[in-house]
Formats: C-alpha cells, structure tokens, sequence
C-alpha cells in the first residue's frame, strides 16, 4: 500500500511544481523511521507488562541480559537506519545522535519500569541496554554503504 503511494506520488511528482514533490521525500523518509517508531512501541509495551520476569519462564540466568542487549542493538540499527539519507551529518555525527536518542530511551525504559507493578529499575539492564547501544551502532556504521561514508566524512 506505501510502495503504491509512493509510484502514484512520482507519477504526480514529475510535472508537479517543487512544493509537490516535497511530498515523495515526506513518504520516503517516514517509510525509513516505521520500523523505529513500531520497535520502540514494541519496547514500551513489552515493559508495560507486570511481573515480567526470566523466572516466571524458567530462563537459564542472564538470558534477561541477552534480551535487552539484543533488543537495544536493533533499536540502535533501527535508529541508524531512519537517520540514513538526512543531513545529519554535517552538523553533528550520525552515531552520535543515534547513541545519545537510543541511551535517552533505555534510560525512559528503565526509569517508566518503576511504576508497573513487579517491574523495578536495575542498573544492569540499563548496562546490557548500553551494550547492545554501542554494538548496533558501530554494526550499523560498518554496514552503511561506501557513498554514505564518504557524504558522513564530508
């Protein structure tokens, strides 16, 4: 359904004055930043969860970690990916940005856990949040494709 939008809005786009085809980057940039905005729903939700806990599903110990390591490295190549294309880069770094917006949320994660009942703040959470942080950014920067370097350098 967006990849016919999409065609209909170029067919539209190509003798359309230039505020018209404004409206093909508007699409094309929101279908990047989709499966961000539907992670960090699925993020929230899943913390919105009471007596969530690795036990209550008999995990071996530490599999609590792994999850929010993992679900933070996709977060960060999610961000990474919804940045990829936009100007960012030549006013601030697009790791950067991506570190610091990822962190803010593990940080509103951990801090929104307090209020569900079973739910707690734990430093360790944040750290494995941190990781998998730090993991898909630098996974994402050496991914990206050789033009995307060279514009990033720039």
């Amino acid at each position: 359904m967006v990849d016919r939008y999409i065609r209909e809005t170029v067919a539209a786009a190509r003798g359309a004055a230039p505020e018209a085809r404004n409206v093909l980057v508007r699409s094309k940039s929101l279908k990047q930043w989709i499966p961000l905005f539907c992670w960090v729903t699925l993020i929230f939700v899943g913390s919105s969860i009471p007596r969530l806990s690795g036990e209550k599903f008999d995990l071996p110990l530490g599999a609590d970690k792994v999850a929010h390591f993992t679900e933070y490295l996709v977060l960060a190549l999610l961000f990474y990916r919804g940045l990829r294309g936009e100007r960012w880069g030549k006013v601030t770094p697009v790791w950067l940005v991506v570190v610091i917006a990822c962190f803010a949320i593990g940080t509103l994660d951990e801090f929104h856990q307090q209020f569900i009942p079973g739910r707690d703040t734990n430093i360790r959470d944040w750290m494995a949040d941190a990781a998998g942080i730090v993991s898909g950014t630098l996974i994402a920067m050496q991914l990206r494709k050789p033009s995307e370097k060279d514009a990033e350098n720039a």
